[in-house]
């Protein structure tokens, strides 16, 4: 996890978060959303997350794709 920090220090959880909530494909925030979700592994991401209430909208708006086919 040290070698997720330095992302999160050059500005990539408020650029994905952005992704995952405002792209117009449903791929894409999938994969904001993954990246999200490795980058959480680092505590200091974790809480920069946390505070741009980055898992919020990832579970609004990026729906795994199995629920995606049966909604």
């Amino acid at each position: 996890p040290q070698t997720l920090r330095p992302f999160g220090k050059a500005g990539a959880v408020p650029t994905l978060i952005n992704l995952a909530h405002k792209h117009a494909l449903q791929t894409a925030r999938q994969n904001a959303g993954i990246a999200l979700a490795a980058l959480a592994k680092d505590e200091d991401n974790l809480a920069q997350l946390k505070e741009l209430h980055g898992i919020e909208i990832i579970h609004h708006y990026v729906k795994p794709l199995n629920m995606k086919k049966k909604a």
